[in-house]
């Protein structure tokens, strides 16, 4: 069994011309809760997990980080985030070959098992994930989605753990690196299977270029998903 983990933003959703909900759903927040605009634009965010970015956001507005001003942001975040999602110029879309990559993952059931490792919280995920049609490949049932997300662990090399115990879970089988794929768009991607000893993919589809991508350590890079059988070829044999 081969075990994928997929990012969300640059690898299987793109944001609109407008920018991105996210950033948008951030800064809102920031202006209800603490009375800053746009207090969330200096802060670097591909790649990182929600809570570091709330984390620096705080510490950036002198803001006490509290559980209950964490918790205050989140709700707020979420709020936006549902709003923006659905807006024009904000509105997201699924790129390229994603439905018919995970269409064809879901067909190879006995062979491959994938879930996300996704720095969002896992609202904020399906969210995002609901507004380009892709949610129910990965919540469905009633069941914990598989994979990890920004609420399980404050970096993403912590997150790959986490993702193998609930596959571990779900399957009772051997969730290990050499048999783990991380599919992501950013350098921290890349460190986060590396770290872990798991196969690193990159996709040009996000910020950082494929140069970049290889200098972080990305085992394979891709210039997107869109090429089904070729990606699968490298998900579930490493393109041999």
């Amino acid at each position: 069994m081969r075990y994928i983990l997929f990012d969300i933003d640059g690898t299987l959703t793109a944001d609109g011309d407008g920018g991105g909900a996210g950033s948008a759903a951030l800064n809102f927040a920031c202006k209800d809760l603490f009375g800053k605009e746009n207090g969330f634009d200096g802060i670097q965010k591909a790649g990182k997990t929600d809570l570091i970015i709330l984390k620096e956001g705080f510490a950036l507005h002198r803001v006490p980080y509290t559980p209950e001003n964490a918790q205050a942001f989140r709700d707020r975040y979420l709020h936006y985030l549902a709003r923006f999602v659905n807006e024009d110029g904000r509105r997201a879309h699924s790129l390229p070959g994603a439905t018919e990559l995970l269409d064809a993952l879901r067909e190879r059931s006995g062979e491959a098992a994938f879930g996300l490792l996704t720095g969002n919280w896992s609202d904020g995920a399906r969210i995002k994930l609901s507004s380009v049609g892709l949610a129910h490949y990965f919540f469905s049932n009633g069941t914990r989605p598989l994979g990890a997300f920004g609420e399980d662990a404050p970096t993403r090399p912590e997150l790959v753990p986490v993702a193998w115990k609930r596959f571990r879970e779900r399957f009772g089988s051997n969730a290990e690196p050499e048999n783990t794929a991380v599919v992501g768009d950013t350098p921290r991607d890349i460190e986060a299977a590396k770290v872990n000893g798991a196969m690193a993919i990159g996709v040009t589809t996000g910020p950082y270029s494929r140069a970049q991508l290889e200098e972080a350590g990305a085992d394979a890079v891709l210039d997107g998903i869109s090429d089904t059988q070729a990606v699968l070829k490298v998900l579930l044999d490493g393109g041999k």
